[in-house]
């Protein structure tokens, strides 16, 4: 049984993964290796290689849901 995802769901996909390409500076065109940190992990990116490094925020994504955590510190 094939299952597809509706349209509009493949092009916010498509919209999401043409923005991130696009925030990657060329060392990371082609990653190699991505690492997504759901809340409680952002320290892991503590102990990786300062660079070629980016980072970027749920809230910046197209069409990801908005975070309703609160920050603590």
């Amino acid at each position: 049984m094939e299952t597809s995802l509706p349209t509009n769901i493949f092009a916010k996909a498509t919209e999401a993964a043409k923005f991130i390409k696009s925030a990657l500076p060329t060392a990371l065109q082609l990653p190699t290796l991505a690492i997504v940190c759901g809340s409680g992990l952002g320290l892991l990116q503590n102990g990786l290689q300062a660079s070629p490094k980016v980072e970027l925020g749920y809230n910046e994504l197209p069409h990801f849901p908005k975070s309703t955590g609160r920050a603590f510190g």
